[in-house]
């Protein structure tokens, strides 16, 4: 049942109970007038008080959306999010002093949206070092969508004065064609590249 039912069913239940109330009454009081302000009270304290626990619940929760999107679409599109949030909890784990993304697409636009921030910071009048390491597969920098991205960020990075060193860690006793085409786009971008064997 989606949400707009199961409101609806709630609010008929509501105001058949006022009914009831109502025919009830004028049946042991034989007063219709006033058998139908009872009717409309029950029927409004119902609302009321329904209205209430949805706050105190929601306030409680503290405005979980994806919860309560989740909760009241459980159709194709409920089950979707609830699948892509399950990936995203287990993708990012936050730990005491730092957080880990193990998803490739998501480690790659984290990377990218660091990049930006420094050189958002770099517009602040800091001048920033970043020493940093690739140990891992290469083809970011060669073919990933968001690799000219990355590349052009570092770029203004270093033209506002920022100094990047980077350490590109390669398997093989020599360097491979990929490996040498990153390093050259990165030099070409102001980046200090150095290659080592791991």
């Amino acid at each position: 049942m989606n949400r707009l039912s199961q409101d609806a069913l709630i609010r008929i239940v509501f105001v058949l109970i006022g009914f009831i109330v109502g025919v009830l009454d004028f049946f042991l009081n034989g007063q219709l007038l006033e058998s139908l302000f009872k009717a409309f009270a029950v029927t409004a304290f119902l609302f009321i008080a329904e209205l209430a626990l949805e706050i105190r619940s929601h306030q409680k929760r503290g405005g979980e959306p994806i919860s309560e999107f989740m909760r009241h679409n459980r159709n194709l599109t409920g089950s979707l999010l609830s699948v892509v949030h399950n990936d995203l909890q287990r993708a990012v784990s936050v730990q005491e002093d730092k957080f880990v993304v193990d998803h490739e697409t998501l480690a790659i636009l984290s990377y990218d949206t660091f990049w930006r921030l420094l050189v958002e910071r770099m517009s602040a009048g800091h001048t920033l070092t970043v020493q940093t390491i690739h140990s891992c597969a290469i083809d970011v920098w060669i073919d990933h969508p968001l690799g000219v991205s990355l590349l052009n960020r570092q770029s203004e990075f270093c033209k506002r004065g920022g100094r990047i060193s980077r350490i590109l860690c390669d398997r093989s006793s020599f360097m491979k064609e990929p490996v040498k085409a990153a390093a050259e786009k990165m030099m070409d971008a102001g980046i200090t590249v150095y290659t080592t064997i791991c």
